[in-house]
């Protein structure tokens, strides 16, 4: 078991010319962020100890809102760096961490050099750091929709990071690091961005994006053997936390094909796939299959453009569409053709939530 812990990507890093924003998703437990924090916390480092009086490469480290930042400045931001091989070495003996006024500090016991600073998107307006040049996005997929910050569904998010972004870093060259897990099988950045639904590589040399999907086969059998693993695997949560499969996947008990009965009632637009739905004249199940074509003759909803953009019009007023679906789901009365279309159904029915 070689391949235990993320170890980086192998077409990104910071200063990259060309790739400006790097997106990741993965396995929970595989330190990502650590090891960007590393990267990051290092770079600081390195040009404070040569040029204490210039340093210009300090980082910022985002949480969603301020309550999430205050969690994870708790847990210690660099607890798990020091994990990461010679990352001890590497920091030259300044392993002790202080956060104040939200600014990083970092200690060797006598000496203590600022590395970088906290922030969330709750006030995006009004931050000045000249001396940065790195932003780094903790968890930046949420698992419920309304977690998202600006409202709708999440669709607004993209921007206030836009405005953190141009706020921050005007007119400078910066890099952005985004780090989340499989906790949803889309999110907005990825609709706002137009990455392709479950793609595990994805880029856009135009815009400087690359994303990706980090996983290992390795770290999953390594969970699935600890105490913890054990109690939940073959779970849905095992599936998501230790694989590759985003939360909203449904039990195989409900994927199969429509019945002869089923008739044909909507037709919904989602991720640039195409849905049907189909309920049962006899035992009112509904059905719903991305394998048929449109009937133009039955109601069209479009809840996503093939580009990925939220249709802001479907949330607002479809309530009771969406509110109809999540208790015909919750009652048992949906069925799917196959886990992508379990997970495309589950996004609709959140989004309003």
């Amino acid at each position: 078991m070689s391949n235990l812990f993320y170890t980086g990507s192998n077409k990104f890093y910071i200063g990259h010319p060309k790739i400006n924003t790097y997106m990741c998703k993965g396995q929970r437990g595989r330190g990502k962020t650590s090891y960007w924090l590393c990267e990051g916390g290092e770079r600081a480092l390195n040009e404070a100890l040569s040029n204490p009086d210039f340093c210009q490469h300090k980082f910022l480290f985002l949480r969603r809102s301020e309550e999430q930042l205050k969690i994870a400045v708790s847990k210690g931001l660099f607890n798990g760096v020091w994990n990461i091989p010679n990352s001890v070495e590497r920091f030259h003996g300044y392993i002790h961490e202080r956060v104040h006024q939200k600014k990083i500090y970092l200690s060797n016991g006598e000496n203590e050099i600022h590395v970088g600073y906290i922030t969330d998107l709750n006030n995006v307006k009004g931050q000045s750091v000249e001396d940065s040049d790195l932003l780094i996005f903790d968890e930046f997929v949420e698992a419920e929709r309304s977690k998202y910050k600006g409202g709708d569904g999440g669709v607004n998010e993209p921007e206030l990071l836009a405005r953190l972004d141009e706020t921050l870093f005007r007119r400078r060259n910066r890099w952005i690091i985004m780090l989340g897990n499989f906790d949803s099988p889309t999110d907005p950045y990825s609709e706002y961005f137009g990455i392709p639904y479950n793609v595990p590589k994805w880029s856009n040399r135009e815009n400087g994006i690359y994303y990706e999907v980090d996983y290992s086969e390795d770290t999953k059998i390594d969970k699935e053997n600890t105490s913890v693993g054990k109690l939940w695997k073959g779970t849905r949560y095992a599936e998501y936390s230790n694989g590759n499969i985003a939360l909203g996947s449904v039990d195989t008990d409900l994927i199969c094909n429509k019945s002869k009965n089923a008739q044909h009632k909507y037709n919904v637009n989602v991720c640039g796939s195409k849905l049907t739905l189909w309920q049962d004249i006899d035992s009112s199940i509904w059905y719903v299959h991305d394998d048929y074509k449109f009937d133009n003759t039955k109601p069209i909803y479009t809840v996503m453009s093939k580009d990925m953009q939220v249709n802001g019009m479907f949330i607002a007023y479809n309530s009771l569409f969406l509110n109809l679906f999540r208790v015909r789901f919750a009652n048992g009365m949906v069925r799917f053709n196959n886990q992508k279309t379990a997970s495309l159904f589950n996004l609709i029915i959140n989004l309003a939530k």
